[in-house]
């Protein structure tokens, strides 16, 4: 082949590659300069927050929307979310064997994924709700997606009302659990809390122990608050555990719950044995509880007897050492007050029951007579003294537990 046509060749390739390169660079430019005039355009003439499902704002901007029907009532595009009832464990319904009543799931509905509006205050804001794709957290690298919350409107000047917007949602979320307990429990893959439940608060005098153990660690905790001074001038550790131990049924969470409804604290409840936690986790998880909480973890026998684990499964990764330097350790976090609570304290080690890890440990046994009797009275005020007697004096002293009793009163309650 000549040299003037092998030039014709290499002409006729790199012209059509020039202007194809030509042309997709212009339509680039043009699409940059569109996107460009398009962003300087919305930070000029649009006010917009964005909110993550990773912040605590996020819950509560999306459930005072749809709590106040901002959206919902506007919507036609909706998505469903089921949740189990209280004492349902699964998503059958159940019937109480108690009272007897059917317990249903909770159904709620929301905004799917997409474009939205509504009207707030006469101004019309478009609400985009978006899940980003999975990304990896945390030590084991677990798959998680965040989700999105767009808020946008006309006019710079309208940002104020999307700041009052969280605002009002947040003190909403407050004032929804005021007078209530709130429970929390470690993000699943994370090293923070979530609040996953509001309770209404359990009345103190519910809570039928034997003497006065209920008034005394009430006031044990009081002192401790108010004696942070003390301890640091001796150099005593800011911290105090209680062990609760005695027979299953006693009523060991019901006195964590109603002692944190009278000093009006709130409920870390800690999950030893769950997959995701490890001797660092757990360090890092105590450090962080938020302020004016009770730490609870329950069945402590059930997970550790003496040293060692009960479950030799892989998936276990606290260790015994782990918890003790997460109790009192350097790292250990000060001002906690931490509850644990065991069916069997002969299996503990004698280093968890300990001043320190365990300053009080609070025996919750069998009902005595006096605790059969004052339950009866809570259950049927009205009843002559002589009735109380005959049904006090028909049960055997320490043998029965109040969760027993209670039940015996719920059933026959009419």
């Amino acid at each position: 082949m000549s040299e003037p046509e092998d030039n014709a060749q290499l002409y006729n390739f790199i012209i059509p590659l020039i202007t194809t390169l030509f042309i997709g660079g212009l339509i680039s430019g043009i699409y940059y300069i569109i996107d460009f005039i398009k962003d300087r355009l919305k930070a000029k003439f649009v006010a917009s927050i964005k909110l993550e499902s990773s912040d605590p704002l996020y819950e509560w901007v999306y459930d005072y929307l749809v709590e106040k029907g901002y959206i919902t009532k506007v919507l036609n595009n909706l998505s469903v979310k089921t949740e189990r009832s209280n004492s349902s464990p699964g998503w059958v319904i159940k019937s109480n064997d108690i009272t007897g009543d059917s317990e249903k799931p909770n159904v709620s509905f929301m905004p799917a994924i997409g474009f939205h509006s509504f009207v707030l205050k006469g101004i019309k804001i478009t609400f985009f709700h978006e899940v980003g794709k999975p990304i990896l957290v945390g030590q084991d690298r677990k798959p998680s997606k965040i989700e999105t919350i767009t808020m946008s409107c006309f006019g710079p000047w309208n940002l104020k009302l999307l700041k009052g917007l969280c605002e009002d949602a947040m003190e909403f979320a407050f004032n929804k659990d005021q007078g209530q307990t709130s429970i929390y429990a470690l993000r699943r893959w994370w090293n923070d809390w979530e609040k996953v439940q509001s309770k209404k608060p359990r009345p103190f005098k519910s809570v039928i122990l034997d003497s006065n153990i209920a008034e005394e660690i009430v006031e044990d905790i009081k002192n401790f608050k108010q004696n942070q001074k003390w301890y640091l001038q001796r150099g005593v550790p800011y911290r105090r555990g209680y062990m609760l131990y005695g027979p299953p049924g006693t009523g060991k969470t019901s006195f964590v719950l109603a002692v944190a409804a009278e000093l009006n604290l709130s409920i870390c409840t800690l999950n030893l044995s769950g997959t995701e936690l490890d001797d660092e986790n757990l360090n890092r998880a105590l450090q962080n509880t938020p302020r004016n909480t009770i730490i609870l973890v329950e069945d402590v026998d059930a997970i550790f007897v003496e040293r060692t684990s009960v479950s030799e499964s892989y998936e276990r990764r606290v260790s015994f050492s782990g918890l003790l330097n997460a109790l009192d350790g350097v790292r250990s976090q000060e001002g906690r007050i931490l509850f644990m609570s065991t069916n069997h304290i002969e299996k503990l080690d004698a280093a968890l029951l300990r001043p320190g890890r365990s300053d009080l440990l609070v025996k919750l046994d069998f009902a005595t007579q006096d605790q059969i009797r004052r339950m009866f009275m809570r259950f049927f005020p009205d009843s002559k003294k002589e009735l109380v007697d005959i049904f006090v004096g028909q049960l055997p002293e320490n043998k029965l537990t109040m969760a027993k009793l209670q039940g015996h009163f719920l059933r026959y309650q009419r």
